[in-house]
């Protein structure tokens, strides 16, 4: 029990904004999330890349953890959303295949909050639209885009555009069928 109050305190002071409670959070929490992103992406250097990138989110969100006592469980969800963005985009790349232009797209993170890549997604994203999606129907563009480019799922999909979620499924399995039919011509 005293551990656990000694671990709310630090967590407390991390959000307070002390940089020996970040530094103890790090040596204490560092291995564990290294491994676990090690066995999930089998790389070594992502691993590195993710862990630091784990403590960065943390850090940089912080006070909007309510509860301190659950940091732990925080800091893994921050790992393992990392994970799936990783494997989202390598899934992303290999659909269309080592595509310099869907590089880009994920270089320009328009959720980066930099004005200039905004800028470079929006011109990258119309360049997509047409480059990859010019010969869909509109239905087809708009869900295989709010799957593909925003990340939404079926479910999402079909709230977003108020329709059944097997109408969705349909039109993205015509869209992708079409998508890769025409794979030569578009990479």
């Amino acid at each position: 029990m005293e551990n656990n109050n000694i671990q709310t305190l630090i967590i407390k002071n991390a959000q307070a904004g002390e940089r020996e409670a970040m530094e103890h959070i790090i040596a204490t929490y560092n291995d564990q999330i290294f491994r676990m992103l090690f066995y999930r992406i089998n790389s070594w250097n992502d691993a590195q890349d993710f862990t630091q990138e784990t403590f960065i989110k943390a850090f940089k969100n912080i006070k909007q953890l309510k509860q301190a006592e659950k940091f732990k469980s925080w800091l893994y969800s921050i790992a393992l959303n990392l994970v799936k963005d990783f494997y989202r985009k390598k899934k992303l790349l290999s659909f269309f295949g080592q595509s310099t232009d869907l590089e880009k797209l994920i270089k320009y993170n328009p959720h980066s909050g930099n004005k200039s890549n905004l800028i470079k997604a929006k011109e990258f994203g119309e360049e997509i639209k047409k480059k990859y999606t010019g010969f869909l129907s509109r239905n087809e563009k708009q869900i295989f885009l709010l799957k593909y480019i925003d990340d939404l799922t079926i479910h999402e999909i079909a709230q977003t555009l108020n329709k059944n979620e097997n109408t969705v499924k349909t039109h993205l399995y015509r869209s992708i069928k079409k998508i890769k039919k025409h794979r030569e011509t578009i990479i």
